[in-house]
């Protein structure tokens, strides 16, 4: 799905101060505190997680398999050679 914005495009993260949503897909969730890892390779663009009003985070598996979702922090700190 393409977006009104596109991130190769974007010279300046200041750029993207008029986004409304985001959306990203993230690396892997953690159960135990609701959180999602996400980096530059999943954001693209750093600013994305934090200038656009919402950010739709999908955990959408890149290869087959389950959704990556540890129980855990400390069992995602373990895992980060194997992440989704």
């Amino acid at each position: 799905m393409r977006g009104t914005r596109e991130l190769t495009a974007v010279r300046s993260p200041g750029e993207l101060e008029d986004v409304d949503l985001g959306v990203v897909r993230g690396a892997f969730g953690v159960a135990e505190t609701g959180s999602v890892y996400l980096s530059e390779t999943e954001l693209g663009i750093n600013a994305l997680g934090f200038l656009p009003q919402h950010l739709l985070v999908l955990l959408i598996p890149r290869r087959s398999g389950p959704i990556c979702i540890t129980p855990t922090v400390g069992a995602a700190s373990s895992r980060r050679a194997t992440w989704c």
